[in-house]
């Protein structure tokens, strides 16, 4: 009886073991076709059209970044026109005021 066991658990020893590398040889197996897959030509020119997109990405921001900045300067020239313009209204709204009032002085005689 203990002969018959030694000898069923020395089959299931070896079932296991084959088990095992049959194991091994599959993820050696999938290793191989990953690191195929990996270092493929499609793959390296996908991760280079990744560089290259990122790359644009990141120009595109410091385009967007100088255009905020020439945005600011150009609003605060605008503003300055604006205000320039309203001293500019007021500026000739007081000429006219005094042309009127020189005209009347001029037409009544009085200085």
């Amino acid at each position: 009886l203990a002969d018959k066991r030694l000898l069923e658990n020395a089959q299931q020893v070896k079932i296991i073991e084959e088990q095992i590398e049959y194991t091994h040889r599959l993820l050696e197996n999938k290793r191989i076709l990953v690191g195929r897959w990996q270092n493929d030509v499609m793959q390296k020119v996908h991760k280079e059209d990744l560089l290259v997109l990122e790359q644009e990405n990141l120009d595109m921001e410091r385009k967007m970044v100088d255009w905020c900045k020439e945005n600011q300067r150009l609003l605060g020239i605008f503003q300055a026109m604006k205000d320039r313009e309203v001293e500019m209204i007021f500026a000739a709204e007081r000429c006219l005021q005094r042309n009127r009032r020189a005209r009347v002085c001029a037409l009544s005689g009085i200085r």
